[in-house]
């Protein structure tokens, strides 16, 4: 194998982040520079991180310990070698593919073309979801495409498992691959079997260890708490834990360790299972969260009777377990999912709000998890604060103060603490204790006080934009986790990660804002294989929601399982944002015709029983500037879109069964139009007057050739993506489209490209024109014939 297709293997594995590759291609440890051979194994970095000495592996010897105790969770106890990318035979066609840095002479002479090669065999969609960033890793190889918003290109499935909705992915990567660390491409099968019967796989991994953020667990009450929880872990006789307390107590940090310690105690349980909950519960979508851990599908069965027969056998041929259910809202009676309990050797082990929940769920052994003590806050608020910080005496007495306002809850003193990062004179620390202060509420209001905590941190960002940043990320499903790419993307839609010279730059500037949000403990990070997501703690993202919907400005019912629009008197003048993502809308009918002259912002994507928008429905929304109906199930966009002549993005990513889109030539303030896998019969008219446009992923629209003179027109283009594949009536249909050489070297601000030119004149027409254009980064071009059977 290539070291080029290496590249893209090592993307696949969250290890090779700690393995910095070299010129000549061997790896060097990014912790004690130890060198590497240039074919050395992800396992036997793993062994050199852990202090394994396995197979001669040298050991690390300044590797962090959070890292190292990853690395050691993370090798094999047992079972099969690790899964390699099968290569197979190349064939008669011509593909270029490179990761562009040098001079543009160079980047001439690096696109060769090559008549034999090997194929990576990924069986996905690639193009559907490629971004500026995702496809730096990715064009170092052969790929197929991959129609996941939410992840990057490197994500591995079976064949089957591209038709997989955000919805689905999010279920699967965050409540069971996020969360439980598995990273979802290395659980094969878990999509629908093309059978359409029962599925299982028996390669199912134990997971990777979860984030815990760099603190660590504070008070003697948590060590406790944890040793107790796990005494019972290891007593046959418990079959069922309850953990309770207060939101943004700790409950979920306190369950990670522990279940980062099960993972490395393969005696006490051969499977561990993590499924955050939520309050947004059913039993149908608990029966999936599930299933998707143990790689079952349903496939077509909806009875939920016979789901749960299906779940509780195969749960049963598992043995040894341990179900975690975190977030749990309200109980529910275990056999109507599925659960077979009690089960001798596998265990229940539940996080709520509330202690009736764990008595409802029939636990016996249930600790409570308190707020910490004075001086337990005090040493977690310097443990974030720093402990490299020297407080004057004066300082240090306001900074305790401030503490005692969080009330012992770990989430607000971290959330506080980090605000506090570098602030120095005491007239900052004097009135962040009086803006604590005046804004506290009575204690029986205790939801209320953990807002009025949070929302200080909130405040005490002075940069508009960023508080915009954060304010958007509440507009997400609770315990979702949102791909920072997808996120960035929606950021310069909108305007809140202001114009930079290039695209790059501007994701850039939002990886800062993100970044700078994770810091301040508004944001939690989760790094898998398949990318880097952010999430909300529930408690915050209740507050952003808070936020957002005073004075009417938001609605915000994204995941609430909606059967139809909300209410008309909820749609006021004074709408800014709509969020009714993730839902189960069927329509919206010509009665809707709200009239909200500021609003826009209006995310309807995911909502897969959407099939009719009314005409009416946007005649008064002239103010819309982003409409995602991405992952609906229309077959037509209604004709007074035409006329949103404000609109910047455009997204209309898997509408499986879009045939047709209206004129865009009145949207000439669109930058961003995301058509990919959408079965247009024709290319869209009016596309050449989108001159604004920066941002362009679409499939050939059931044509062979781009039509010419569209791209000349489209001079600001950073982004061109031009699929070969579509689908049609629920199936995946090879539809090679063609583009001419000369006009793709007119776009002179060209960062990524991904295209197919008919012939290799076409090919050099593209480089001659394109001599002038240094700013082309990745790029993914084909030239000449295309066969089917190779993708």
């Amino acid at each position: 194998m290539s070291r080029q297709d290496g590249a893209v293997l090592h993307h696949v594995d969250r290890f090779w982040e700690y393995a910095e590759m070299m010129d000549d291609g061997r790896k060097r440890c990014r912790f004690c520079g130890h060198e590497f051979a240039k074919k050395t194994s992800i396992t036997r970095i793993k062994s050199h991180l852990a202090g394994v000495k396995r197979g001669g592996a040298r050991i690390c010897g300044k590797v962090p310990q959070d890292v190292q105790d990853a690395a050691l969770a993370a090798i094999p106890i047992d079972g099969p070698p690790e899964k390699k990318l099968k290569t197979v035979a190349g064939s008669s066609n011509n593909e270029v593919t490179n990761a562009i840095s040098a001079s543009a002479q160079q980047q001439n002479n690096e696109m060769m073309m090559a008549h034999q090669r090997e194929d990576l065999s990924l069986d996905e969609d690639w193009m559907a979801s490629i971004t500026a960033e995702d496809m730096e890793p990715l064009v170092r190889g052969s790929f197929h495409e991959v129609d996941n918003l939410i992840v990057d290109g490197a994500r591995i499935q079976e064949p089957n498992m591209y038709e997989k909705s955000w919805e689905e992915i999010n279920q699967w990567l965050l409540s069971d691959g996020i969360e439980n660390g598995t990273g979802g491409g290395a659980q094969p099968g878990a999509g629908a079997s093309s059978s359409g019967g029962l599925r299982h796989n028996p390669c199912e991994t134990r997971g990777a260890p979860l984030l815990t953020g760099s603190t660590r667990l504070v008070g003697r009450a948590f060590e406790e708490n944890k040793n107790v929880i796990w005494s019972w872990l290891t007593d046959d006789e418990v079959s069922t834990i309850g953990i309770y307390g207060m939101g943004g107590a700790g409950k979920t940090t306190m369950l990670k360790h522990i279940y980062n310690k099960l993972l490395q105690s393969p005696d006490i349980s051969r499977h561990v299972y993590w499924v955050t909950v939520s309050q947004n519960f059913s039993i149908h979508k608990l029966q999936n969260k599930i299933a998707q851990h143990i790689i079952l599908s349903f496939s077509n069965e909806e009875e939920l009777g016979h789901r749960a027969a299906e779940l509780s056998q195969e749960l049963m041929k598992k043995q040894r377990w341990i179900l975690i259910l975190d977030d749990l809202w309200k109980s529910f009676d275990l056999h109507e999912v599925g659960i077979p309990a009690p089960l001798k050797g596998c265990k229940l082990l539940i996080t709520t709000r509330s202690e009736t929940v764990c008595r409802e769920m029939d636990s016996t052994n249930n600790v409570r998890v308190n707020p910490l003590s004075n001086e337990e806050a005090w040493a977690l608020f310097m443990e974030v604060l720093g402990h490299d910080r020297s407080l004057s005496p004066q300082v240090e007495q306001v900074a305790r103060d401030i503490t005692r306002e969080c009330a012992g809850l770990p989430l607000g003193i971290k959330t506080i603490a980090g605000t506090m990062k570098g602030v120095d004179g005491m007239h900052e620390w004097s009135d962040a204790l009086e803006d604590l202060k005046q804004s506290k509420v009575p204690q029986d209001r205790v939801e209320e006080e953990v807002f009025r905590i949070l929302r200080f941190s909130y405040n005490h960002q002075s940069d508009i934009a960023l508080q915009q940043c954060f304010l958007y990320c509440g507009l997400f499903p609770e315990d979702v986790g949102i791909h920072r790419e997808s996120l960035i993307d929606y950021l310069i839609d909108e305007g809140v990660v202001k114009r930079q010279k290039s695209r790059e730059a501007e994701i850039n500037k939002g990886h800062t804002m993100l970044d700078r949000l994770e810091r301040v403990c508004l944001l939690e990070r989760m790094e898998i294989a398949c990318g880097i997501f952010v999430k909300m703690h529930d408690l915050i993202r209740d507050m952003a929601i808070q936020i957002l919907e005073e004075n009417s400005r938001a609605i915000v019912k994204a995941g609430a399982q909606l059967k139809e629009l909300s209410d008309a008197g909820e749609w006021s003048e004074k709408l800014k944002s709509v969020s009714l993502m993730h839902n189960q809308i069927e329509e919206i009918c010509s009665r809707h015709s709200p009239r909200c002259p500021n609003l826009s912002t209006l995310l309807l994507c995911e909502n897969i029983q959407l099939g009719f928008i009314a005409n009416s429905f946007f005649k008064q929304l002239h103010g819309l500037k982003v409409l995602d109906l991405s992952r609906t199930n229309i077959d037509s966009l209604p004709d007074s879109v035409s006329d949103l002549e404000g609109l910047t993005s455009l997204l209309l990513i898997s509408c499986r069964r879009l045939s047709s889109v209206p004129s865009l030539k009145k949207l000439r303030a669109l930058t961003r139009l995301d058509l990919s896998t959408a079965p247009l019969k024709k290319i869209p008219r009016g596309m050449k007057y989108l001159s604004n446009l920066r941002y362009l992923r679409m499939n050939g629209c059931g044509e062979n050739k781009f039509p010419g003179g569209i791209l000349p027109k489209l001079c600001d283009l950073q982004v061109f993506i031009l699929q070969e594949w579509l689908f049609e009536m629920g199936k995946k249909i090879f539809a090679p489209v063609t583009v001419e050489g000369k006009e793709v070297g007119c776009l002179r601000k060209l960062e990524s490209l991904a295209c197919h030119f008919e012939d290799q004149s076409n090919y050099l027409e593209y480089l001659k024109s394109r001599d002038a254009t240094k700013s082309l980064r990745t790029y993914k071009i084909v030239v000449g014939q295309l066969r089917e059977d190779i993708f």
